[in-house]
């Protein structure tokens, strides 16, 4: 049996606001991303930290009434990235994804993953978590590569 690879990422916050309005992207906290990755595809586990950019999180105070208005963490996604079609019907989602080196059949869910959240992540860490994406992996791709 092949072992999963296992990898934590932290991607950046970012401001990308412009008086135009076909140029506003707005703003994101900086992503903590996890994911467990196999010879049929990967699974990720994605939580928005709320953790924005100094100038940001200055504007939020200030516009809170000298309060912090930081949000609390949201556990945004639990889902997989699949080399094929998991099930009838199913359009690829992308045409180079990093994750399956190549065409990518994406699926996720916010709710499974305030569930994990709260029952996996937060009270026993990433060890636990990676156990999880692992069993869910495993369950996905019905296979142990």
């Amino acid at each position: 049996m092949k072992k999963l690879k296992r990898e934590i990422k932290l991607l950046p916050a970012w401001d990308k606001r412009d008086p135009n309005p076909s140029k506003n992207y707005g703003i994101h906290s900086m992503n903590l991303v996890m994911y467990v990755i196999g010879g049929k595809g990967a699974i990720q586990f994605v939580v928005y930290t709320n953790c924005h950019l100094r100038h940001v999180e200055q504007e939020l105070t200030t516009s809170c009434d000298g309060r912090f208005c930081r949000l609390k963490p949201l556990p945004a996604d639990i889902g997989y990235h699949a080399k094929i079609a998991q099930y009838d019907g199913q359009e690829p989602t992308q045409e180079n994804c990093k994750l399956t080196n190549g065409v990518c059949y994406y699926d996720g869910s916010s709710l499974y993953a305030e569930e994990l959240y709260y029952d996996i992540f937060v009270p026993k860490g990433s060890d636990a978590m990676f156990e999880k994406m692992e069993e869910i992996y495993y369950e996905r791709f019905n296979s142990h590569d």
